[in-house]
């Protein structure tokens, strides 16, 4: 998913259609590409890619070691590591979300996000009821690029750069020291398949969705003019995901620079995100070029699978008119059904707990909103 104008809400429409895979057992892939690293944190929230990754190995070592544990690099741990690593792949995870552990039912993992348990960072995860965050980290999940529909897994990348640490610590899928050793700026640096199992992550949500994880070090990635060779890189580490997903889902900056314009590459369908405001037409406009002229320069398979309108207040006149004008504009690639703006999308994304999990009447029309957007991906993967 992607756009061009920020505060949209890609995040969030990203997370929406992971959460609606999740919850029909779409094996997916989230990659989060935005240096926020929104998506991160709301999925494996334990993971810091604040660090570079050979600080990382380093401490991941030393906490085994205070810990009693083997290290990364003793034999035992590499055992260890292999066994984890045939754990993922018959539970069918991908690997963008936290480490392989145990699945938790829908129900023990509502309970578990909701239950208040304090973050290292000093934060509270809420419960039911509770006032709505201030809402960044649901901007991740909608500004993802969707790749492979008729794959065999789904697999979600999240490479913001203000991943949270520390939500999820103790919980069962929670990532381990050990396997969290990179983020998607290592992948774009080095597409080897050993980085990318490394970054992938099996997440808080359950096993079918995966995280290759986000970090702020993706800026440095994010060159003005990249020649074909970078923008490669990405479809090259996702060529290399281990346990093939169904479903790869890319959550993209707002900015047309290397790291978008690499999603797009990586991508047979585009999805774009936009709110009803002024500047909406301007830039799905420019987002539909940009989508035109990679897949005429790199990808010939890529095609827009529509806009995405989110945030919508029913009962504004401002947003009536720029929904008709968006309609009028660009026709049938104005996807149904338009998202409307509901308190249920900030509370779950604020307690990490996927929209399908969330129990209120507005999660729940929020939900199937999502499945039904999902419903239209899959279609046009099937379609190929």
């Amino acid at each position: 998913m992607l756009s061009l104008k920020g505060g949209v809400g890609k995040t969030t429409v990203a997370l929406g259609l992971a959460s609606a895979a999740v919850h029909r057992g779409v094996r997916t892939v989230l990659v989060d590409l935005d240096p926020q690293a929104n998506a991160s944190a709301t999925l494996a929230p334990e993971h810091d890619p604040s660090l570079p990754v050979g600080r990382r190995k380093r401490q991941s070592r030393a906490e085994a070691s205070r810990a009693g544990a083997p290290s990364a690099g003793s034999p035992k741990s590499e055992s260890s590591r292999a066994e984890s690593s045939t754990a993922q792949t018959v539970g069918g995870t991908a690997s963008g979300a936290t480490a392989a552990g145990g699945k938790t039912s829908g129900a023990e993992g509502s309970r578990a996000a909701a239950s208040g348990r304090k973050a290292a960072d000093g934060r509270t995860t809420r419960r039911p009821g509770d006032e709505p965050g201030a809402g960044g980290t649901g901007k991740a999940a909608d500004s993802g690029a969707a790749r492979g529909a008729g794959r065999k897994g789904a697999d979600a990348a999240d490479s913001d750069a203000a991943g949270d640490a520390g939500w999820w610590q103790g919980q069962p899928g929670a990532p381990t020291a050990e396997t969290v050793l990179a983020t998607v700026a290592d992948v774009l640096a080095s597409p080897k398949r050993g980085v990318v199992a490394d970054a992938l992550l099996t997440t808080s949500w359950g096993p079918e969705l995966r995280l290759l994880a986000g970090s702020e070090h993706v800026e440095a990635h994010n060159h003005p003019d990249p020649g074909s060779k970078r923008l490669s890189r990405l479809a090259t580490a996702l060529s290399k995901l281990p346990d093939e997903p169904e479903l790869v889902l890319i959550d993209c900056p707002p900015s047309l620079g290397q790291l978008t314009r690499s999603a797009l590459v990586a991508s047979d369908r585009a999805v774009l995100v936009t709110e009803p405001s002024l500047y909406a037409v301007t830039g799905v406009q420019r987002a539909l070029e940009a989508v035109q002229a990679e897949r005429t320069a790199h990808r010939p398979t890529l095609q827009p699978l529509g806009v995405v309108i989110n945030r919508v207040r029913p009962r504004s006149t401002e947003h009536d008119f720029r929904l008709a004008e968006l309609r009028d504009l660009f026709g049938p690639l104005v996807l149904r059904p338009v998202l409307p703006d509901r308190s249920a999308v900030q509370q779950a994304q604020g307690a990490a707990v996927p929209i399908h999990e969330w129990p209120t009447p507005g999660a729940r029309e929020i939900a199937g909103m999502f499945d039904a957007l999902l419903d239209r991906l899959l279609r046009s993967g099937k379609r190929r």
